[in-house]
Formats: structure tokens, C-alpha cells, sequence
């Protein structure tokens, strides 16, 4: 249960991450 927890919680924590720098990749490149 924990361990279930554990990996939920890395999975959004490294989606988060991907999705602000695709975020940050936009908004550099914008002019």
C-alpha cells in the first residue's frame, strides 16, 4: 500500500516535471 503510494507519487512528480519544461520549452520559444 505504501509502496503503491510511493510510486503514484513519483509518477506525477515526473509528469509534473515533463509538463513545466514542455511549458518552459513553449514559452522560449515564442518571440
Amino acid at each position: 500500500m505504501v509502496l503503491n503510494m510511493y510510486n503514484n507519487n513519483k509518477k506525477v512528480a515526473f509528469v509534473t516535471f515533463v509538463f513545466s519544461g514542455f511549458s518552459n520549452q513553449k514559452m522560449t520559444f515564442l518571440p
